[in-house]
């Protein structure tokens, strides 16, 4: 017997135990799929499936639209972007000064985290109409005070409100030290809604007066206290600065990245898928194998060199030795795992590689498929912005929580009660050393926390269901590829609009039903991230336990169904009926070829992740040895941007280009698993006779052992 007959007979004899392992195992999971000579592909005559679950999304939606309305007339956009004072003014919008200036920039120090940025002055805070133009030292108005009070400079002073140095009846120091008025100041300049001093945004050093004589309250400038004042400006503005200057470069590495790399990758798969895709395995496979061979190779000259007596910094050497080793295990142990695979899975392999064929040839007669993905891209970006700026205006129908903060230890209130600033003042004035303070908290009445949680759950929603509406347009277009008996002549004109239009007017019940299912579980995972910040000081061991596996329970459950609803969405494309129901239908389809289906969607998974990384590696290189200036014959040509931070086009240009690559290769891991579930239909439904012709690639039933039998005469 042949080395091909024989294969063929593996493949037969593997597939007859993957689907007929046992009569007990085929009753469970259903009878397979009979023989319908009328079926052609996805069915012209149908009806509107779920029609209640449509009902309730478009009453979500309109519930969606009432809060939009009110969260845009109600909030204030300026509270938002304005900053806040020590009492919870807003610049600009509560109060007439648009500036805020803090008293003493000594008490200002850096909180961030290593995923948050803050920067934090333990400072009383006012509004102000302008910035001061000229130095202010407190000790120099005390010496006048002492010496001639009428030679103090009152109106340069810079106090909270309600409170007038002239006449308060307090000598400078006094005023200094209750912290009614600012001590100090210099020179300064509005920068992100604050007044900074003009020697940091100049990026001068510190005032040598500054840093040499003390400032009031025994408090002295220094190098660190600059560093967190530095901060208050942000990074922020240094980040958009970037941007703006490498804006060109950015907008080359998306483009080269969409129009260009991913563009033509796929257009050449069209004719090379196989060559291409084996190319791409065996690529990485020599990498794997230089790299694992590279850490082994530097690990044993770290102990040549300590056995020569050549190492001199010992800490550094263990730790090199280490990492060494490490990279070498782990580049190692993936190379042997992939190895084994390409050795033992080689048929399933070869059937991946040949549906990722087909679906190029799929993607080839309707080319207008590798756009599509632009359309749920820009519905997804218009879900997002609708959620923030909606976020945003709820988040400014708030009230700042005040506080008392006490000296006296009679006061009739205890430190930190809440407390109402005009009726504080009212009934205390400013004669005590107690004080009602902002919290720096606002607070929410519990309508806007409803409307906040509603809108969450409604960008989770709305998500996925336009990512269902995605799928589901590509399913039923693909479907219709498949399905064609004599390729491309049997095709259907126009099958994306075809298959759109159906989803729109048939099925948009079962798209609401699907993604609601996921929002579901995306909405119970974020409540869980959001309490578990919440508490995370009070968290014990136990609780913290809990949480991880709560998390991971939902992550794992959220996978699954995401998994389901791409296939049942395939099923509704195809047959029209309702999302239970296609579910179930397919559930069971794969469940009996749960071995082929487990290992073939892994590997072509892994092999479309392979062909993106190549495309986000085309692109990103050049451009990483042209920002580190490795890259010289473009100097006359280009002129490298000038920049404070080069990740920043770095990382936006990687992000972009794989969020790009993906968005194209998305159109194929569709295909493939769309052809995919046609095939085992094909398979279980057909036998190849001239009665039931398979309706698969003559490439497709060459690897999978099967033909169809010609008529006889």
């Amino acid at each position: 017997m042949g080395k091909k007959k024989k294969d063929e007979v593996e493949d037969i004899s593997d597939r007859d135990s993957e689907s007929d392992s046992d009569t007990e195992e085929e009753n469970k999971y259903g009878e397979p799929l009979a023989y319908d000579p009328n079926f052609k592909g996805p069915i012209k005559n149908r009806s509107c499936t779920d029609v209640i679950c449509c009902l309730i999304f478009v009453a979500f939606c309109v519930g969606l639209g009432f809060i939009a309305y009110y969260a845009y007339t109600a909030g204030d956009l300026e509270k938002f972007v304005y900053k806040s004072d020590s009492l919870g003014t807003v610049c600009g919008v509560d109060h007439e000064g648009k500036y805020l200036f803090y008293f003493d920039f000594t008490s200002c120090h850096d909180d961030s985290s290593g995923d948050e940025f803050n920067v934090n002055c333990d400072s009383p805070a006012v509004c102000i109409a302008q910035c001061p133009t000229q130095d202010f030292n407190g000790n120099d108005q005390q010496s006048m005070y002492l010496t001639n009070p009428t030679n103090v400079k009152w109106n340069d002073f810079i106090c909270k409100y309600n409170v007038y140095p002239e006449t308060s009846g307090k000598d400078p120091k006094t005023l200094f030290e209750d912290e009614d008025c600012a001590s100090y100041y210099f020179a300064s300049t509005a920068s992100s809604g604050r007044c900074i001093p003009n020697f940091i945004i100049d990026g001068n050093s510190v005032p040598e007066d500054a840093v040499n004589s003390t400032l009031p309250n025994n408090k002295t400038l220094t190098e660190e206290d600059i560093e967190a004042i530095d901060k208050l400006i942000s990074i922020g503005s240094d980040i958009v600065s970037d941007i703006a200057s490498s804006w060109w470069l950015i907008a080359i590495g998306f483009l080269a990245a969409a129009a260009v790399v991913s563009f033509l990758l796929i257009i050449l798969m069209r004719w090379l898928a196989k060559l291409i895709i084996w190319i791409i395995v065996i690529g990485v496979m020599v990498l794997l194998g230089l790299a694992t061979s590279y850490c082994f190779v530097s690990y044993a000259k770290l102990i040549e060199s300590e056995a020569n007596g050549q190492i001199t910094d010992y800490d550094t050497y263990n730790t090199m030795l280490g990492v060494w080793l490490g990279l070498g295990i782990t580049f190692g142990v993936i190379f042997l795992i992939l190895l084994l695979l390409l050795i033992f899975l080689r048929k399933r392999i070869q059937l991946a590689i040949a549906l990722i064929s087909e679906a190029s040839r799929a993607i080839g007669y309707m080319v207008c498929t590798l756009f599509w993905p632009l359309v749920p891209f820009i519905l997804q970006l218009g879900v997002l912005f609708l959620w923030g700026s909606m976020t945003i205006f709820l988040s400014t129908i708030s009230t700042p929580i005040y506080v008392v903060e006490q000296a006296e230890s009679d006061f009739p209130q205890a430190n930190g009660t809440e407390c109402y600033l005009q009726e504080f003042y009212k009934e205390y004035g400013n004669t005590s050393s107690a004080r009602c303070v902002w919290s720096g908290n606002y607070y929410w009445d519990w309508t806007i926390w409803v409307f906040v949680f509603y809108t969450l759950f409604a960008m989770f929603w709305l998500i996925n269901f336009v990512i269902a509406f995605g799928e589901m347009s590509l399913a039923g277009a693909f479907a219709s590829y498949y399905w064609a008996f004599t390729k491309p002549d049997d095709i259907p004109s126009i099958p994306l609009t075809r298959s759109t239009w159906r989803s729109l007017r048939y099925h948009l019940g079962s798209l609401a039903f699907g993604s609601f299912l996921i929002a579901v579980l995306q909405f119970i995972r974020a409540m869980l991230e959001f309490l578990e910040k919440k508490f995370k000081g009070a968290e014990n061991p136990i609780s913290k336990f809990v949480f991880k596996c709560f998390k991971c329970c939902f992550w794992c459950l959220e996978k699954f169904l995401k998994w389901l609803n791409r296939n049942a969405y395939i099923e509704i494309a195809v047959y029209g009926k309702n999302f239970c129901t296609s579910a179930k239908h397919v559930f069971f389809l794969l469940m009996r070829n749960i071995v082929r289906a487990a290992v073939l969607d892994g590997v072509t998974s892994f092999l479309l992740f392979l062909a993106k990384l190549v495309v986000v590696l085309i692109v990103i290189l050049p451009i990483f040895f042209f920002l580190n200036g490795q890259i010289t014959v473009t100097d006359e040509l280009v002129i490298m941007p000038d920049l404070s931070y080069v990740w920043v086009p770095f990382l936006l240009i990687l992000i972009g280009a794989y969020v790009i690559a993906s968005c194209f290769f998305g159109v194929y891991d569709m295909a493939v698993d769309t052809l995919f579930i046609c095939f085992l239909e094909d398979c279980e439904r057909h036998d190849g006779s001239p009665e039931k012709p398979y309706f698969m690639s003559k490439e497709l039933m060459s690897i999978t052992g099967l033909k169809n039998k010609k008529q006889k005469t």
